[in-house]
């Protein structure tokens, strides 16, 4: 008896083990493989020029970190070279589609959204931060409506608004830096400066009075900040946890767990997906307080 229950056992186990790999060959493999197979026959269409398995264009944006190159700087070169109306990005189990000329976006706009349409970016890790703004959704009345609002934002009119800001903005950043007011970001006055980060810090600024209409250092309360590894709580102040949380979104696609089981990663059940969850909603707790 013991001995047919233990052989049970085995035998699902392995059944599971061998189903489990089949899955991640066919998710992981196959299908960006195959992707790479149809697409390959187009000239029109980039891609990286070596298939990464598993882990896709990461690969190669790792190997442009390490090399010091900006990270989408291989798009620059792909629509210099000319002859190129979209690229192919794989990142796990995700396809994405960049376009790279105005004759490629003409003709999605003729064919969405009836025969295509724009898929809903909820659950993708930037959702966590941008819900229902910039992201994609489908031809809805709300995406009508946002388009609507976006263009009137964008405009000349509206943009040029925001001149006289953005001059004060580095003013008051320039002004700190000769003062030394923040040594920790930008160095004390006998330091060489780094420009990226003050720059960095000059656009965060100028981003977070747009959204907040404030600046973000006005916002004094420390909040509870959700550590997306290992779950550790700490208080840091609203500024903080806006850069960590845009930061943590990014382990999301790396998530091991997340590219297995795509649930896992929609209903936030495992770190970091359920610590970035956490931290969203103090994030928007802050902002209806203030």
């Amino acid at each position: 008896m013991l001995f047919e229950i233990t052989s049970s056992v085995l035998k699902y186990t392995l059944f599971g083990f061998i189903s489990f790999i089949i899955y991640f060959v066919y998710k992981f493999i196959f299908v960006a493989w195959n992707s790479r197979r149809t697409f390959s026959k187009y000239q029109n269409v980039a891609m990286t020029k070596k298939f990464y398995p598993v882990l896709g264009d990461l690969a190669e944006i790792k190997q442009r970190m390490d090399s010091g190159v900006y990270n989408f700087y291989n798009l620059i070169d792909i629509t210099l070279e000319g002859g190129k109306d979209m690229k192919l990005t794989f990142i796990g189990h995700r396809m994405m589609i960049d376009l790279l000329s105005i004759d490629a976006m003409e003709q999605m706009i003729k064919l969405c959204p009836k025969s295509i349409d724009r898929y809903s970016s909820e659950n993708f890790p930037i959702w966590y931060v941008v819900r229902n703004s910039l992201l994609l959704i489908p031809s809805t009345k709300n995406w009508q409506m946002r388009r609507k609002t976006t263009t009137k934002l964008i405009g000349i009119n509206n943009i040029s608004s925001y001149i006289p800001m953005m001059i004060k903005c580095v003013d008051h950043v320039l002004e700190q830096h000769d003062k030394n007011l923040d040594s920790e970001i930008v160095g004390t006055p006998s330091d060489d400066t780094n420009l990226t980060v003050l720059m960095k810090r000059i656009s965060f600024k100028i981003i977070c009075i747009i959204l907040f209409g404030q600046d973000i250092h006005d916002f004094e309360k420390k909040v509870d900040y959700v550590d997306c590894m290992s779950g550790e709580v700490t208080s840091v102040t609203f500024e903080t946890l806006l850069c960590k949380l845009a930061k943590d979104i990014a382990s999301h696609l790396t998530s091991v767990k997340g590219n297995l089981f795509p649930f896992l990663e929609k209903y936030s059940l495992i770190y970091p997906m359920k610590a970035t969850n956490k931290n969203y909603e103090t994030l928007m707790q802050c902002v209806r307080t203030y």
